[in-house]
């Protein structure tokens, strides 16, 4: 199971981190880790092209972890790529089920 841990506050994302792997089918064949891989790579890489804002980032592949922390506020185009990115994984969540994604939204004051 791909678990998906966001934090944020009263401005907005503060953190995502992914961890896991849906383990839907086999390695290769895996349409539900390809999704959320695709959906999050795109998202970091477009906020990192497109938008000035800072983050930090860790990924281990064989451990199944992407995370990004956002150093300060996001952008408006940054924030916009987040909410784009939480559509899509609601949507993979809500068509596959918890038993593949599970979303853990976490509001810090």
């Amino acid at each position: 199971m791909i678990k998906v841990d966001v934090v944020s506050d009263n401005t907005g994302y503060k953190s995502i981190k992914f961890t896991g792997h849906a383990l839907f089918d086999e390695y290769g064949k895996d349409i539900v880790c390809a999704a959320v891989s695709v959906l999050a790579l795109n998202t970091f890489n477009s906020i990192e092209l497109f938008c000035e804002d800072n983050f930090k980032s860790y990924e281990d592949p064989e451990k199944g972890i992407l995370a990004i922390e956002f150093v300060d506020d996001l952008s408006d185009g940054a924030k916009l790529l987040m909410d784009s990115l939480m559509l899509g994984l609601t949507d993979i969540s809500e068509q596959y089920g918890s038993t593949y994604l599970v979303i853990r939204k976490r509001q810090e004051v």
